[in-house]
């Protein structure tokens, strides 16, 4: 199964690699919260910028470590 996650990019240590801030929706009760999780992406064009809007997915290595990969850049601003 292939999971797909939305999220912005705050930082950028290297050409090819971006740190993206992503929202997950919890209800409790009748209330919803809003929390942001930490992903670590891998782009290969290097083609984002900070604050860009972009999508991503997971994709199931071998390894502990998980990888996730840039699909596409929704808004770059």
């Amino acid at each position: 199964m292939i999971k797909f996650y939305c999220g912005y990019i705050i930082k950028k240590p290297n050409n090819k690699t971006a740190v993206v801030k992503s929202p997950i929706f919890v209800k409790k009760q009748k209330i919803l919260i809003i929390k942001y999780k930490r992903y670590l992406i891998h782009d290969e064009r290097n083609e984002t910028k900070l604050n860009d809007l972009i999508s991503f997915k997971y994709i199931s290595c071998k390894s502990k470590n998980k990888f996730y990969k840039l699909i596409n850049i929704i808004k770059s601003f």
